[in-house]
């Protein structure tokens, strides 16, 4: 009989588009910063750095996505 079980090759993908422009209406390119992790989350790698997706538009847009590895909880 089962008992518990880990999770085993879990992650968290984050997937986000971000508008080019700044506060003051400035076009400009942004950055994307990972975070460092924290509990039960391992380190976090951009697996799709920041690109622009419509650069001919009044308003860019850049699209990016990151992934976190979870690892199991120690306290089970």
């Amino acid at each position: 009989m089962i008992k518990s079980s880990d999770l085993v090759g879990g992650s968290i993908e984050v997937t986000g588009t971000i508008v080019g422009v700044t506060d003051a209406g400035a076009i400009a390119t942004p950055t994307v910063t990972i975070s460092a992790p924290s509990g039960n989350v391992l380190s976090g790698v951009m697996t799709q750095p920041v690109s622009e997706t419509n650069p001919n538009g009044d308003f860019p847009s850049y699209a990016f996505t990151a992934r976190w590895a979870l690892k199991a909880d120690s306290g089970s």
